[in-house]
């Protein structure tokens, strides 16, 4: 299933990027102000999706004791327990398919807005996704979010000591 999902997100990103065209489409906005801390300068937007992403993760961590999250644990590690536990699969995984696209939309748009529209910049991000997922362990939270700390860490020591041409290395 991961792979037909993967195989689909691939189809649909070359036909807008054939309908659309490849080059990035800039939003018009003003010049953002910037605020320095030592070396390091960030505008007003980029310290908005700091404190945005860090508000849903915080919420996230602290949601996962609601009987939501642990349906959603039940039925990650052990669907048939999720049926003793009183929900319905099908409902779930589609509660949880919605919850994750609107999670990822807010990163999504607010990087939209400060670097422009790439058809083919969430195909960069799943991969990084699926590798912080591996590399803190598939079946801990805390070990994806973790994973994903670090490697954004090392994504930005890449960039800062040599080019963003070894992002993805």
């Amino acid at each position: 299933v991961m792979v037909a999902s993967l195989g689909l997100a691939i189809v649909i990103e070359n036909s807008l990027a054939l309908i659309y065209g490849y080059e990035i489409h800039a939003i018009p906005r003003d010049i953002a102000a910037s605020l320095s801390f030592g070396p390091v300068r960030l505008t007003t937007l980029q310290l908005a999706q700091l404190g945005l992403c860090a508000t849903l993760l915080l919420g996230l961590a602290r949601a996962r004791r609601l009987p939501f999250f642990r349906l959603v644990r039940a039925m990650g590690e052990t669907p048939e327990l999720l049926l003793v536990l009183g929900g319905r699969l099908s409902r779930l995984r589609a509660a949880v398919f919605a919850l994750s696209g609107a999670l990822v939309a807010v990163p999504a748009c607010l990087t939209m807005a400060d670097v422009g529209l790439d058809v083919h910049a969430g195909m960069s991000q799943l991969l990084i996704a699926a590798v912080a997922v591996l590399a803190g362990g598939v079946d801990r939270v805390e070990g994806w979010l973790l994973g994903a700390f670090l490697l954004a860490l090392l994504q930005r020591l890449i960039i800062w000591q040599f080019s963003p041409k070894w992002l993805d290395l």
